[in-house]
């Protein structure tokens, strides 16, 4: 049987690749869901917190992820799990990886493989890509996109296939489920359309353009714009309109200034940065090259696992180039062609969102998983010589990759981290740090109070241009002395500038020059002593009680800035 005007299409699912997926779903969900993760990455553990104390919001960016979290967090207290709510919402990640895997070797890898084989084998590039691994394993909600946009790519495929209107139709409805958990994924409407309707047009399909272009805006507008829409207008204030509402960065205060921090600057060396750090996101979704690229940065010694990481780099970006070789060798395999028409599809909407957002997080390309599965899924591995050439050097990618998470997020030692930094901060009156880093997560999983106890950069940069919040943060450390009480500088003194989050700070006028110029009147003679990872300097009270009067210079800023 054929479609009109489509392709011959493929007989009916087989039992093995209806078992393949039901394993698939059970033995990945299962081994993630009982292996214990030391360490939570991204915003996992402040959302945690909000949804354990009910302050959150909906961010029309991520509509669902909030509701989604939080809806999963109390069923889960509801039913005694004993989890810690970090670990709660983590675990909200395993089914929705398990689901996604489990779609794309049933829908994806079943209609392009030619074996049984190579579809396991396309479905594992997908598993075990790097950043939809290291999220599955320990990123929580952002997980919950996947299911979706790998539904969207099976959709995809079948309309390439048949040239069916309900095909188009669920696409646009699959992408625009995808873009309520994440609004980038509405980009793969126009490229999906211009990828499929380009084949169709050098075709002169017309009939066949029209209904592709209607079926997904309709489908996708129904869903996401509809739910959009929808949501805004029960929760966005009169005044906010419907635009500024959806691009408006969360809502919450100091908004503004971090959505100033993100998008490609308009020049020459701006566009270069955003372009590097789209291609370092591209790349890590292969292999991640954070630790590699972190230890250049630092100035790390030459080790064997530097030269590992960079080999098993090359060989990744050496896997997906010869797959993607060996589909262009056979522009007449409808297989191939498929998989190179849903590579384009989604190249195209991630990568230069990656350039125009100007960002490198795993959150944004853990997407391109699905193509990179697509396309090695059609690989044939004949001859044999060079089938086990290409074979072992995949498996050594995604062992690598295996083993890369298995180490630095599920054995690290949580429990000695936060009794090394608890033993800093336990009777400290202010914690002071830079943020969004290792400090921040396990502050919050000691449940360390926020407005008195600690005081992140970013969130002074968040909320606060440097004119006001580099003088609030000297009243605060002042305001703590006057208190009888200590400040704990936490990696703000000897440490690499130029990693994360100094470079985001920069951005909002907190350089690493400043804050020192602002903080070197209290700590800049103070010895530095390291406690496990970290670099500490403590201020305390000077001697006999006296301390330098609390400036008043804090009365006239703004509300937003009092923290």
């Amino acid at each position: 049987m054929s479609g009109a005007g489509g392709e011959q299409t493929r007989p009916a699912l087989s039992g093995d690749s209806v078992r393949d997926a039901c394993l698939w779903f059970a033995i990945a969900g299962i081994v993630l869901w009982l292996t214990p993760v030391g360490l939570v990455i991204g915003d996992v553990a402040a959302q945690s917190a909000a949804y354990a104390s009910g302050d959150w919001r909906l961010n029309p960016n991520h509509l669902l992820l909030e509701p989604a979290g939080a809806a999963w967090h109390h069923l889960l207290s509801w039913l005694g799990d004993t989890h810690a709510g970090v670990d709660q919402l983590r675990l909200l990640g395993v089914p929705c990886g398990a689901l996604a895997v489990a779609v794309f070797r049933l829908w994806v890898a079943d209609p392009l493989a030619e074996t049984r084989t190579a579809a396991n084998h396309g479905t594992a590039w997908l598993a075990a890509s790097a950043a939809f691994l290291k999220l599955w394993v320990s990123g929580g909600a952002y997980v919950l996109q996947m299911p979706l946009v790998v539904l969207a790519g099976a959709c995809f495929l079948w309309y390439r296939r048949t040239l069916r209107p309900v095909a188009a139709l669920a696409l646009g409805a699959a992408i625009g489920g995808a873009s309520l958990c994440f609004v980038s994924n509405a980009l793969l409407v126009p490229t999906a359309i211009a990828t499929l309707g380009a084949r169709l047009a050098l075709r002169r399909d017309v009939r066949a353009c029209g209904i592709l272009a209607g079926g997904v805006t309709v489908g996708a507008g129904t869903i996401g714009g509809l739910g959009l829409w929808g949501t805004w207008g029960l929760v966005a204030p009169a005044k906010a309109g419907f635009l500024g509402w959806v691009t408006s960065y969360g809502g919450a205060a100091g908004a503004s200034r971090v959505a100033e921090a993100y998008g490609v600057e308009p020049s020459v060396s701006g566009v270069a940065v955003a372009a590097a750090r789209a291609a370092y996101g591209t790349l890590s979704a292969v292999v991640d090259v954070g630790p590699t690229a972190e230890a250049l940065r630092d100035g790390a010694p030459l080790s064997g696992r530097l030269i590992a990481a960079g080999a098993l780099l090359l060989l990744g970006v050496g896997v997906v180039a010869l797959a993607l070789y060996e589909a262009c060798r056979a522009p007449s395999d409808s297989r191939a062609a498929g998989a190179l028409n849903l590579v384009l599809a989604w190249g195209f909407a991630y990568v230069p969102f990656g350039v125009i957002w100007s960002n490198a997080d795993d959150k944004f390309y853990l997407q391109l998983g699905v193509a990179f599965g697509a396309l090695v899924a059609v690989v044939r591995l004949r001859p044999i010589s060079r089938g086990v050439a290409f074979a072992a050097a995949s498996a050594a990618v995604l062992f690598w990759n295996a083993g890369d998470v298995t180490t630095r997020l599920v054995l690290y030692p949580r429990a000695e981290r936060l009794e090394q930094l608890g033993g800093i901060v336990a009777t400290a009156g202010l914690v002071v740090y830079p943020g969004w880093d290792e400090v921040d997560q396990l502050l919050v999983l000691r449940g360390a109070p926020l407005r008195d106890g600690r005081l992140p950069l970013t969130l002074l940069a968040a909320r606060c241009p440097p004119s006001d919040g580099l003088v609030l943060l000297e009243d605060r450390v002042q305001a703590t002395l006057a208190a009888g009480t200590r400040v704990e500088f936490i990696d703000l003194y000897d440490v690499p500038t130029r990693r994360q989050p100094w470079r985001y700070l920069a951005t909002l006028g907190y350089d690493y020059r400043s804050v020192r110029r602002h903080l070197d009147g209290f700590a800049a003679e103070l010895p530095t002593r390291r406690v496990g990872p970290f670099t500490v300097r403590t201020l305390g009270p000077r001697p006999g009680g006296a301390v330098p009067p609390v400036r008043q210079q804090s009365g006239g800023l703004s509300e937003r800035c009092r923290l």
